[in-house]
């Protein structure tokens, strides 16, 4: 029988390994790092291209909208908590 290969990464609270099936990158998709963005030039110019036709499509007003009211959220928590 053929082992499947396992994430292997530790918590931190518990120092037990992660048990999840592993990818060809050798950790989970919980334990697999963020995408750090494009890396050639080639491709930073593709992601600012494609950004820029977004804006322009209007997803810009609802980009807006999100910001605000995570903005809103955040003053209305803000708010409510005391200062020692």
């Amino acid at each position: 029988m053929r082992l499947k290969r396992r994430c292997g990464a530790h918590t931190r609270s518990t120092g037990k390994a992660c048990q999840a099936k592993a990818p060809a990158n050798g950790r989970c998709r919980n334990y697999g790092g963020l995408y750090t963005g494009p890396r050639t030039e080639a491709g930073k110019r593709a992601i600012g291209i494609a950004a820029r036709s977004r804006l322009a499509a209007g997803d810009q007003a609802k980009l807006l909208a999100g910001f605000r009211a995570w903005l809103e959220r955040r003053r209305t928590v803000s708010s409510k908590v005391a200062l020692p």
